[in-house]
């Protein structure tokens, strides 16, 4: 019986080891700010969470939604853009606005296009916009330990970009893809990088997998100079 009584606890213990392991493994990234306290309190002393020393300024886990605003420059490619196996090509360069919130949720509210050329192929008057906003995005933990942000419809469509070459409408690209992330602690903003990792889009004119985009954003909380950054649980 004590055979058994000692068998049985080892298997609690192991049971409970491996909840806590997958609890562990399965915990979701999230969003932290670097936040202002009402007493010095915290770890540093500047709103960045750079300089260390006993201060006014902590990171803490994102408990409300905050505005954000980035900019960036973006490749928007369609491999097959003419129609007959010719890539086109534009690169924007332009400004969005979103918020970031609890549970590594975020959103893209806004997205504007202030100025696009032509790398390759023809389209007279470039310009882009996106479709289907806002787009619901969430932090989510990769195979390999990689943080992306992981784009998702909000219910309004599938994500995607609208380009027109002289006014007119020519191809629509849209995908539920994926950015990579980095923490630029020395500005306090994010960085999310369209590296062409996930699925590429499905192009009105190029047809399935004929659409990417390649570039970078960079991503900043609004309320105030303070700091944010994406952390895994």
């Amino acid at each position: 019986m004590k055979h058994l009584k000692i068998a049985g606890l080892c298997l609690v213990a192991v049971f409970a080891v491996s909840m806590m392991a997958s609890a562990t493994a399965s915990a979701k990234p999230t969003w932290w700010t670097c936040a202002e306290l009402t007493e010095p309190v915290g770890a540093f002393t500047d709103s960045l969470c750079t300089k260390k020393g006993k201060g006014k300024f902590e990171w803490i886990q994102l408990k409300e939604k905050q505005t954000t605003t980035s900019s960036g420059t973006l490749k928007l490619t369609d491999i097959n853009g003419n129609g007959k196996g010719k890539a086109v090509t534009l690169e924007c360069t332009g400004t969005d606005a979103g918020t970031v919130g609890p549970e590594g949720e975020d959103e893209i509210t806004k997205i504007e296009a202030t100025e696009c050329t032509v790398i390759t192929g023809e389209c007279p008057t470039p310009n882009a916009k996106s479709v289907h906003t806002p787009w619901k995005t969430e932090l989510r933990e990769e195979v390999g330990g990689e943080i992306r942000d992981v784009l998702k419809s909000s219910g309004a469509g599938t994500p995607g970009w609208q380009v027109t070459c002289a006014g007119i409408v020519k191809d629509t690209c849209e995908a539920e893809a994926s950015t990579g992330l980095e923490n630029k602690e020395s500005t306090g903003e994010v960085t999310g990088k369209f590296d062409g990792k996930t699925k590429k889009a499905k192009c009105s004119v190029g047809g399935e997998e004929s659409g990417e985009v390649i570039g970078t954003d960079n991503v900043k909380v609004t309320s105030g100079e303070h700091a944010f950054q994406f952390r895994k649980n």
